[in-house]
């Protein structure tokens, strides 16, 4: 019995991420938090140069070039955030959240999000160099 092409290297620690961009998406943020040597692996095969914990703003002009970290950041800078607004909303609606309000605790995380993930980037960055 042969295993899937996404499946044949599942358990090694350099798996490769699955090809959809949802389910790509769960599976770094598993691998961020339960399998932190694969995710190790992975950002030092998208960049030798890249540090597992890198920020935005260390990243160069050849790095924006690399289609494999342009696709690690739409997943996790796009994709994720829209995912975790469709959990909210569906607790909401099931709990009985006005819309208005939903909407505005959705508006309100992302905002809080970007900036605190913008901040820590910052200052990362100046501390570093």
């Amino acid at each position: 019995m042969t295993l899937p092409n996404n499946l044949h290297n599942a358990y090694s620690y350099e798996p490769e991420p699955h090809p959809n961009l949802i389910q790509g998406c769960v599976q770094l943020v598993f691998w961020l938090f339960f399998r932190p040597t694969v995710w190790r692996n992975y950002i030092h095969r998208i960049d030798e140069q890249l540090t597992p914990n890198f920020c935005l703003a260390e990243l160069s002009r050849s790095h924006w070039r690399n289609p494999t970290l342009r696709r690690l950041l739409l997943q996790g800078c796009i994709i994720l955030p829209i995912l975790i607004s469709l959990v909210i909303s569906l607790e909401g609606w099931l709990l009985g959240i006005p819309k208005t309000r939903i909407l505005g605790i959705i508006i309100y995380a992302i905002v809080a999000s970007l900036a605190f993930s913008f901040g820590v980037s910052l200052v990362t960055a100046i501390v570093s160099h």
